[in-house]
């Protein structure tokens, strides 16, 4: 594995560990709450993404949303953490001497 290959592997991993910091109060919050439905804002918030973004991966089957009066979305909180955790950036272990970027 060159060095460059290396830096890129452990920047990943910074990355993954700054964006699953960035999200752990939200689903903390998600866990904690006695909340069961989320507006499709709320949710898309609380998964730290666009509502519009949100709206796309229910139509394409990848969260559920429950359909309330007038055909209004909601999503309940366990498929909320549902989602949260099929997208977890699980990266394996690796040690590695000291790295030089030239």
């Amino acid at each position: 594995m060159s060095q460059t290959d290396t830096f890129l592997e452990l920047l990943g991993k910074q990355i993954a560990e700054e964006v699953l910091a960035q999200l752990t109060p939200y689903i903390e919050e998600l866990i904690s709450s006695e909340r069961i439905l989320y507006t499709e804002d709320e949710a898309a918030a609380l998964l730290g993404m666009e509502s519009r973004s949100l709206a796309d991966e229910r139509r394409d089957g990848r969260i559920v949303g429950t359909k309330i009066r007038q055909g209004r979305v909601r999503y309940l909180r366990s498929d909320l953490i549902k989602y949260a955790n099929e997208r977890r950036i699980v990266l394996p272990e690796r040690t590695h001497d000291s790295i030089t970027i030239h």
